[in-house]
């Protein structure tokens, strides 16, 4: 598990009301919940929620395929709907708690919406932007700096994703040998008219 901020503990890291690693389960299972609701239109499977005061105060999922826009990471949607609950654009207090680790738009997100804490499930080595590949979201030049928790519950958020990108690849090879046969099928055609 990745930790940073003053109190590297997670069972007594107190932002945004999360006290022990439980409570910390049981809103990346809210988040899980989310990221299966991409599945019906082909997004990558990303969950998040936010929050506040011990509850959950926005849900989001990706919709950037539904909504064919690069803006739409789960982050942005459960952000969005937060910052409209509470009616106010600094969400300082809140807790974003997201399925695999925010990227650079939705680091620089958490950043600019003052989020005292950020838990995510999977790192990202080649995108992540609170640890994986960069630091951004408790970068020590920026004016904010949000408290990270890394790997929770990191097998789940691991598997669905796997799961995810392994229907994409065999569907990509049943696409592959289905030309392939026509190929050959129009090859034996002009090998049987020479």
């Amino acid at each position: 598990m990745i930790v940073t901020g003053k109190n590297k503990t997670p069972a007594s890291a107190n932002a945004g009301g999360l006290a022990v690693k439980k409570d910390l389960d049981l809103y990346m299972r809210a988040a899980l919940r989310e990221a299966g609701k991409c599945l019906a239109h082909g997004d990558v499977p990303v969950g998040a929620v936010v929050v506040f005061d011990g509850k959950i105060i926005a849900r989001g999922h990706n919709v950037r395929e539904k909504k064919n826009s690069p803006l739409w990471h789960a982050e942005m949607v459960a952000v969005e709907r937060a910052s409209k609950k509470l009616g106010r654009w600094n969400l300082a207090g809140a807790t974003l708690v997201v399925t695999k680790e925010p990227c650079a738009m939705c680091a620089g997100l958490v950043v600019q919406s003052r989020i005292t804490k950020v838990v995510f499930g999977v790192g990202d080595v080649k995108g992540g932007c609170c640890g994986g590949a960069l630091m951004v979201a408790a970068s020590p030049s920026l004016n904010h700096r949000a408290n990270i928790v890394g790997g929770v519950l990191e097998r789940e958020c691991l598997e669905m994703l796997k799961g995810f990108f392994g229907s994409l690849r065999r569907a990509k090879k049943a696409e592959n040998v289905h030309k392939l046969t026509i190929y050959e099928h129009f090859d034996k055609i002009s090998d049987d008219e020479d």
